[in-house]
């Protein structure tokens, strides 16, 4: 556990199986060993760090109950997540936390219900200087994919370390299960954005004057395992906001123009197309918009 002043988010994944519920589980589960282990990681969490959970009706009670003996005014150390399709099952607890956060029923679909949570559940963070391993195994996990410009050379450690030089490296962050019966989640880095500076983009003709100041946005990679789950879009619009909070009047950015999944991708956002270059061996179409 950190001893410094830094509150860390740790995620909690966990359950106690229901007889109305988990029929399945019931019997194989040992109950007393779950939640022993609940309490006591949240004994030792709460006091100094937040705590974020998908709200099990099993589960929330004991933080509740944790919390409590603890007689602290910690309110704002933990994140209560719950999906509405499970609305019939909270359990009254959820009403002693402030910090709740509801999700939509999609396609009143269990499972496509519990994706939306997990999504909402993942956070945008600027990156620092213990992420730069970690951001470089994810782009060199992007290497051979269809349409992927990047090489072994590019992007690199030379880039983590302009980008973070220049506080414009983003991250999302995603809870890893490490614990399967009752246990934390450790950070893990599932995606990258950055804001670029690269002269040959910057040189080409096609930016619009009316909108500048504007800004490249680059180095977008997704883990494969998080693939198709809107997470590069999550990225562009969390990009977008950030060079609007920055003063810049418009993004761009290059989009490879024989990619059909990326272009369809990238559709909703209504980008104009205001030319078409040829960079790093690749044909590349111009994407701008106002912010």
């Amino acid at each position: 556990m950190a001893r410094n002043n830094e509150i860390k988010n740790i995620f909690l994944s966990a359950s106690i199986p229901l007889q109305e519920r988990d029929p399945g589980y019931i019997e194989t589960a040992d109950i007393i060993a779950i939640r022993d282990a609940v309490i006591a990681l949240t004994t030792v969490v709460l006091p100094c760090h937040k705590l974020i959970w998908g709200g099990h009706p099993s589960i929330t009670p004991l933080i509740y109950n944790v919390m409590e003996k603890l007689n602290l005014n910690i309110q704002e150390h933990i994140t209560l997540y719950q999906s509405r399709f499970f609305e019939k099952y909270f359990p009254e607890d959820n009403n002693k936390f402030k910090n709740i956060v509801l999700t939509d029923i999609i396609d009143d679909d269990r499972e496509k219900s519990l994706l939306e949570m997990r999504n909402r559940m993942r956070r945008i963070v600027a990156a620092t200087e213990e992420n730069k391993e970690e951001i470089l195994k994810l782009y060199k996990i992007q290497l051979g994919r269809e349409f992927c410009p990047w090489d072994d050379s590019y992007p690199g450690m030379k880039e983590i370390e302009f980008d973070l030089g220049r506080e414009s490296l983003f991250v999302m962050i995603d809870g890893q299960e490490i614990n399967a019966d009752a246990g934390s989640k450790e950070d893990r880095i599932i995606a990258a954005i950055s804001i670029d500076d690269d002269p040959q983009v910057e040189r080409l003709d096609c930016w619009s004057h009316k909108l500048a100041p504007g800004a490249e946005l680059s180095r977008l990679a997704v883990h494969p395992d998080f693939q198709n789950q809107k997470i590069a879009r999550q990225m562009l619009v969390f990009g977008m906001e950030e060079l609007a909070r920055r003063g810049y009047k418009s993004v761009h950015f290059l989009v490879n123009k024989l990619n059909v999944k990326a272009l369809r991708s990238y559709a909703v956002f209504g980008f104009d197309t205001v030319g078409e270059c040829s960079l790093f061996g690749q044909p590349f179409l111009c994407y701008e918009k106002s912010l």
